[in-house]
């Protein structure tokens, strides 16, 4: 007995062990069923989400998801994540802490749905459960000897089926029907190959799992376009994380790749992920870009041949190809032996498009590859030190590299070895300015700051800017749907960056999708053009009138001392070389009295008038009777064109001509004592007219028409060298040496006032409505503003010391070394700051009512509108 149960002791407890460990296996794939192998196969995408009940706090703690809720979409989806996570949690002992899945499915020709499927512990019947999360009011149907429920929850009507341990439900009895019958097959999503690749890679720490069918999500929201498109292939199923930031949403996760070619990310095997550098050459407000990484050009071109194969159009392919390399003697195996790095496309707003379009690829060498597609090309063009041709295969990069590609882009230019081909020269031309201006990309400061997530080196690269590209899709959509992409615009402005990210890793591809909000980007001020010039512009912008077009002409004098004239469209009209630096202002004036305007200016030792065309008139330009270092003043008193011409010389005398340049006869100036620092200034009080004569005193004078004193002050008070400021009422405003706010009126009444914050090295302006006056100055990098009665309203602080204040209408401009801001209000406006090289002028050039900022900026002259 003894050896007896010394043998069959173990056995017992093992047997025992055995039976335990298998009631417990059975117990366990009980109440685990997998809810993913009931989820019909049709799926388009799968939301798993490990934390269901506490999602939707999560989510709202973030800044990035209260930004996106302002689509409507998103709200909608929202307010469903909100009811979905109260009801889990009030029923928490049923769900414990199982995962949540919702599934989109096609149910119809133009209908999608959801299903949410999740594990649940009930030891009652079926109905029990259903009337115990649901309600007592509910309808039992018989589907396929399987209980279908229908009941209301929340005034929505909801159908719902059970499966061993997991509950679904749907507003779409189909979608229940179709679970129904998934449950039957021997076939489910873990059983398919493809999606089973992805989904085993997937970790249970992350907030939410995504499963994404590429193709059956692109050819779901087929139905929804107004644009319908050809069965899409792209890839099939990827699984990733998804990590939700402050800032950011990230999703990583892995597809598979096929040897065989089904899909177009399939062409990527065995290519090695590559830096994507185009980032560097194009326009910085681009708003899509795909690109795609290239190591062996070659065998991206077969394996794309072999999925045009499976797609029956290899052979259409190949007699355009045949027929393009018959009749122009190219060779396309030589020109891909060439290729290497990146081909893509990129769309960019430009002046003449809303959304050009762009095509592109990278060569090894760009003096070899243009050699071999040589018999291509016809009609070059030059600009800027570029090179302009015509291209006659007008879809080469999509030829090479797939039709996804496929754009008409006869037009091209080469960009450190990047071709770049688009619809139209103008359109290349802007690119070209905008990369010798270094306004790319890679330079702007929202996508630096969201590049930061980005990989260095991808195969695939599709990069967006949502708020530049919802309205562009909301308008694809069919209308009745448009309503669900509704949003503000403001709310989403710092939505810089929506990009998918796809690499190569041996027999899988990493999937990286991202959405970044910039809390701090300021979206840019409207560029309606820029211009780049011959060398950097030495003077501000200045406007004259066009009497031809009723525009305004656009000015500006270089460093090589050409005078450009631009029109409102930014093109140069004419240039003129000057015979040297041209002084302060341009102004119009209408020598003929016939209507037609001129320009007038001033060197230091000539005046000079030209017409629109350029031309000088007859007998300009003219010496000046001693040179001088001050601008011309024009005054034209009675508005009868009767013009009034002076000029300060450096001898210290007002010299006063006609519209001839002749000396005005009866000008009774006397020369005076003080040093005029300023040009000459006209203004009217009641009838009566002053010259300002300026100096850094209160000896400044105002004199009559005919040169003679007309009020003089008695104060020896000393100014700064901040220009003297005039209201509309004829009240002079200087800022003294002793850091105190002057006041003269035109009674030759004077008085100083100390004034808190005011300082000698401060800045002054005045601004006077109907209704009201500022008086605005600056101290450092603070700006102070002062009602009518000096007391201080307002202040505000810049990043630099400001080095210039003015008011242009209501607009206060504020300028620092290198940054314009622009106030209305005392509200900064939305854009501002700008970078500037000091040189700015701001009017309304097309007569639109919209002002316009005349500003160089990198060497170029740039013009935004700003909103009305």
């Amino acid at each position: 007995m003894k050896t007896f149960f010394k043998i069959f002791t173990p056995l017992i407890l093992i047997l025992i062990i055995i039976i335990i460990s298998y009631n417990t296996y059975q117990e366990t794939t009980r109440h685990n069923s997998n809810p993913i192998t009931l989820i019909p196969k049709n799926s388009t995408i799968i939301f798993k989400c490990n934390e269901p009940i506490n999602l939707h706090k999560k989510l709202n703690k973030t800044d990035i998801w209260s930004k996106l809720k302002s689509i409507e979409i998103i709200k909608i989806i929202d307010n469903n994540i909100s009811e979905t996570s109260s009801f889990l949690k009030k029923k928490e002992e049923i769900f414990h802490d199982a995962p949540l899945y919702i599934s989109i499915h096609k149910v119809g020709i133009h209908k999608n749905d959801i299903l949410y499927s999740i594990n649940f512990t009930h030891k009652d019947n079926t109905k029990n459960l259903i009337n115990l999360l649901f309600g007592e009011n509910i309808t039992e149907y018989s589907y396929d000897n399987q209980s279908i429920y229908e009941f209301k929850y929340k005034n929505q009507n909801l159908f719902a089926t059970t499966n061993t341990d997991v509950l679904c439900f749907s507003q779409s009895k189909i979608l229940i029907e179709n679970v129904i019958k998934q449950s039957r097959k021997k076939e489910n999503l873990l059983n398919d190959n493809n999606f089973y690749t992805s989904f085993k890679t997937i970790s249970k720490s992350a907030e939410i799992n995504l499963f994404l069918n590429y193709n059956a999500l692109l050819n779901s929201i087929n139905m929804y376009t107004n644009r319908k498109r050809d069965k899409i292939h792209i890839s099939e199923w990827s699984a990733s994380d998804i990590r939700i930031k402050h800032n950011i949403i990230l999703s990583s996760g892995f597809s598979k790749i096929e040897n065989t070619v089904n899909n177009f990310t399939d062409i990527l095997l065995g290519q090695i992920p590559q830096e994507i550098n185009i980032s560097k050459i194009i326009p910085e407000n681009t708003n899509i870009l795909l690109s795609m990484g290239v190591k062996n050009p070659k065998k991206i071109f077969e394996r794309k041949n072999k999925l045009l194969q499976k797609e029956n159009k290899l052979w259409s392919w190949e007699k355009k190809i045949k027929n393009i390399s018959d009749s122009n003697h190219v060779n396309y195996n030589e020109i891909i032996k060439t290729l290497e790095g990146e081909a893509g496309m990129f769309y960019t707003p430009t002046p003449h498009n809303n959304n050009e379009v762009f095509c592109f690829f990278k060569s090894k060498n760009s003096i070899n590859t243009s050699s071999l597609i040589q018999k291509l090309v016809t009609n070059k063009n030059s600009h800027n030190g570029y090179t302009i041709s015509y291209c006659s295969d007008t879809e080469i990069t999509g030829n090479i590299f797939g039709e996804i590609f496929n754009k008409n882009t006869p037009y091209f230019t080469v960009i450190d070895d990047y071709f770049i081909f688009t619809k139209n020269i103008s359109s290349l031309e802007y690119l070209i300015q905008n990369y010798k201006a270094k306004n790319v990309l890679a330079e702007d400061i929202s996508y630096k700051n969201y590049s930061n997530y980005l990989f260095n080196k991808s195969n695939i690269l599709l990069y967006l800017r949502p708020v530049k590209n919802l309205k562009t899709l909301q308008s694809m959509l069919e209308k009745k749907y448009q309503d669900y992409l509704l949003f503000n615009e403001d709310s989403i402005s710092q939505l810089t960056g929506l990009s998918l990210q796809i690499s190569t890793r041996k027999d899988l591809l990493l999937n990286n999708i991202s959405i970044y909000h910039d809390q701090d980007f300021k979206e840019n001020i409207k560029e309606e053009w820029f211009t780049q010039l011959d060398t950097t512009i030495r003077m501000n912008p200045q406007f004259v009138k066009n009497h031809f077009t009723k525009d305004k002409m656009i000015l500006v004098q270089t460093h090589s001392n050409i005078l450009y004239a631009l029109n409102t469209e930014g093109d140069i009209v004419w240039k003129k070389m000057i015979d040297s630096e041209i002084i302060g202002n341009i102004n119009s004036i209408d020598v003929y009295k016939n209507n037609k305007y001129q320009a007038i200016f001033n060197t230091k030792d000539q005046l000079h008038i030209i017409d629109r065309n350029g031309d000088y008139v007859d007998n300009f330009p003219k010496n000046l009777d001693k040179e001088t270092q001050k601008s011309h003043s024009l005054f034209d008193y009675n508005k009868e064109k009767k013009y009034r011409i002076m000029i300060v010389g450096d001898d210290n005398i007002i010299y006063n001509y006609d519209r001839k340049g002749k000396k005005v006869y009866g000008w009774k100036y006397k020369k005076t004592n003080h040093k005029i620092t300023n040009k000459i200034r006209h203004f009217q009080i009641q009838g009566k007219d002053y010259i300002l004569e300026e100096n850094k005193s209160a000896y400044s004078k105002l004199l009559a028409r005919n040169g003679t004193e007309r009020v003089t002050f008695e104060d020896t008070t000393n100014f700064t060298s901040s220009e003297i400021e005039i209201d509309n009422k004829g009240t002079l405003y200087a800022i003294t040496t002793e850091n105190k706010l002057w006041r003269g009126n035109i009674y030759g009444n004077a008085s100083t006032i100390s004034i808190e914050n005011m300082r000698s090295n401060s800045l002054i302006s005045v601004n006077q409505t109907d209704t009201s006056q500022n008086i605005t100055f600056s101290h450092l990098e603070n700006i102070f503003i002062l009602d009518k009665d000096l007391n201080q309203k307002k202040n505000i602080s810049l990043e630099e010391e400001i080095i210039n204040i003015n008011h242009v209408e209501n607009l206060l401009v504020a300028q620092t070394n290198n940054k314009i801001y622009l106030f209305m209000n005392e509200s900064l406006l939305p854009g501002f700051p700008i970078k500037t090289d000091g040189f700015i002028n701001i009017s309304d050039i097309d007569n639109n009512g919209k002002l316009n900022i005349i500003n160089s900026k990198d060497g170029a002259l740039y013009n935004y509108e700003l909103m009305e």
